[in-house]
């Protein structure tokens, strides 16, 4: 495997990890939007989603431009292959937690509605798979990811 090639991966690995991170924040800030019905956190959302769509865009051509100057072979490919289904799923879920966004923001003003549905263990639970995730992708770890298939059973 070629220095170049080694170096791109590297940088797609690490851009991989911030955008990880950064749909993780979300789900947290998610959390606490729920929880208090706070504006600003609203839009904290709506700012970071839009940064998260900018990521996967350059995630994407990142990839794209690795398969066409280095076409990578075996490990690599699969990694490239990935890294571009998990772009599209974290960019998604990004937008899911706008949608609750959206949604506080509309009921901000009214009558709540108290009830235990255990928000807190899930939005912290969901956080850590998606850190836990992207951690077990980075890092090329097949155990990691099975931790992560049980913790989704029990979120589920």
């Amino acid at each position: 495997m070629s220095k170049h090639l080694d170096r791109d991966l590297l940088a797609l690995r690490d851009n991989v990890l911030d955008l990880g991170q950064k749909v993780a924040e979300m789900i947290e800030k998610a959390f606490l939007m729920i929880q208090n019905y706070d504006r600003i956190l609203v839009r904290e959302i709506y700012e970071t989603e839009a940064r998260i769509n900018d990521m996967e865009v350059d995630i994407e051509e990142e990839c794209l431009k690795i398969l066409a100057l280095h076409q990578p072979v075996a490990e690599n490919l699969r990694f490239l292959i990935v890294v571009l289904k998990v772009n599209n799923d974290l960019e998604r879920m990004g937008d899911q937690v706008v949608n609750v966004a959206e949604r506080i923001e509309f009921i901000a003003d009214k009558e709540r509605v108290v009830a235990d549905l255990r928000l807190t263990v899930m939005a912290d639970m969901c956080a850590r798979m998606v850190n836990q995730a992207i951690m077990a992708l980075t890092q090329r770890d097949v155990e990691k990811a099975r931790e992560i298939v049980l913790m989704d059973d029990e979120l589920d």
